[in-house]
């Protein structure tokens, strides 16, 4: 599911293959990954993490992630004012 005001922002958000090791993974954001997310993976799975990055014009946003890894899914919300969208993730 995606949400947002700008869809050529959205579309480049489509490298949906995440690896996890040592309970960590960088997610990247934006177009041609503007910014990265460093995600610690707590001891229950639950994670949540932001950074900044530059969108533009002297403009600065921010990027959130918040979700959680139960058995071999993950699932998250990651967005910015941007672009959201809802990540269901299977281990392979």
């Amino acid at each position: 599911m995606v949400r947002g005001n700008n869809s050529t922002f959205c579309t480049a958000n489509n490298d949906m293959a995440i690896v996890v090791r040592n309970n960590h993974f960088t997610r990247r954001w934006g177009p041609g990954g503007t910014a990265n997310l460093s995600v610690d993976v707590a001891g229950d799975g639950t994670f949540n993490a932001s950074t900044t990055y530059d969108v533009g014009r002297h403009s600065m946003g921010t990027v959130t992630i918040t979700g959680k890894i139960a058995g071999a899914s993950l699932e998250a919300d990651v967005g910015s004012a941007r672009c959201a969208f809802h990540m269901s993730l299977k281990k392979t």
